[in-house]
């Protein structure tokens, strides 16, 4: 199954950490993409030297933050799935992003759960999120709990270590 992965950037974003998970990652991913609120000429120029193959999405409904981000990543996405990162923060370890690419659960998103505690990133989408984050962004609801009611959202235990608090924006 194809999938593509995407860095959502709400704000400013060191993207250089993610360098490495990029050139890990790259070559068995049909796209790489960077969602954000904000195309600026220092975003551009990050992007260029991160990857060559890194494509700037600008989302469609930027005071929505990283819900925009992602909306506009699946629109983008020429995969079956998308893999979703926070840009702001630290890279998961690569084998956690391809435990999430390879988990054989259906349904539209997959997401971590560490001490009771969903992320909403990083996750797996499908195209099947697009109605429910776009209804999400229409009625203005994009708190984390609602967001991953709406979307269904699989559970997958976080490795030790690695799973930051959740991310309420």
């Amino acid at each position: 199954m194809s999938a593509s992965l995407a860095l959502l950037c709400a704000g400013e974003a060191e993207l250089s950490v993610h360098r490495a998970m990029l050139e890990a990652l790259g070559p068995e991913l049909e796209s790489l993409l960077l969602a954000a609120t904000e195309i600026n000429p220092p975003l551009v120029a990050a992007a260029a030297r991160l990857h060559p193959r890194l494509r700037l999405i600008s989302a469609l409904h930027p005071q929505a933050g990283l819900t925009a981000t992602l909306q506009s990543a699946l629109l983008a996405c020429p995969s079956s799935m998308l893999l979703a990162l926070d840009a702001s923060r630290p890279s998961p370890p690569i084998a956690a992003l391809q435990r999430l690419k390879a988990d054989p659960r259906p349904g539209n998103a997959l997401v971590f759960e560490s001490s009771g505690e969903l992320q909403l990133l990083p996750g797996r989408f499908r195209r099947g999120c697009l109605g429910p984050l776009g209804r999400a962004l229409r009625a203005g609801e994009i708190s984390l709990p609602a967001l991953l009611g709406l979307l269904r959202a699989s559970r997958m235990a976080c490795g030790p270590g690695w799973c930051s608090p959740p991310v309420t924006h």
